[in-house]
């Protein structure tokens, strides 16, 4: 991490105090000026598993939202956090789950009227989703 790399016996030997004083984490001197970034890194460190950001592949059903079903094509590698952990992302997933769960109302009622049972959403062109 960027905070650990100036050790004490590094530091002493920097010339200018100023420079001294920027790479020196608040607290640690009375004119440090660095910000203590450690508790902010952890934080987010632990709010997603980096395996599968870091792997090319789609996160476990349990942790993606849904609307990644129609992204998986074009997603690569992602960062999905763990429920609770942001909650703005979080609030964004479940209106994107009522969302879904109403398209999903409304295409087993076109199948009710159509008296079809073969009727799916289909991603066509640029962002555009089609009944067929």
């Amino acid at each position: 991490m960027i905070q650990k790399r100036f050790d004490e016996e590094t530091v002493a030997t920097f010339k200018g105090k100023c420079l001294r004083d920027l790479v020196t984490i608040k607290g640690e001197t009375p004119t440090s000026l660095f910000p203590d970034l450690g508790p902010l890194i952890k934080e987010f460190a632990e709010s997603f598993d980096k395996d599968i950001a870091m792997s090319e592949q789609v996160p476990p059903s349990s942790s993606p939202p849904p609307f990644m079903k129609l992204l998986t094509s074009s997603l690569k590698k992602c960062i999905v956090p763990f429920p609770g952990k942001d909650e703005n992302y979080d609030e964004a997933t479940k209106k994107v789950e009522t969302i879904e769960k109403l398209l999903n109302d409304y295409l087993a009622k076109q199948k009710r009227q159509l008296g079809v049972s073969k009727l799916h959403y289909v991603k066509m062109g640029n962002q555009q989703v089609h009944l067929i």
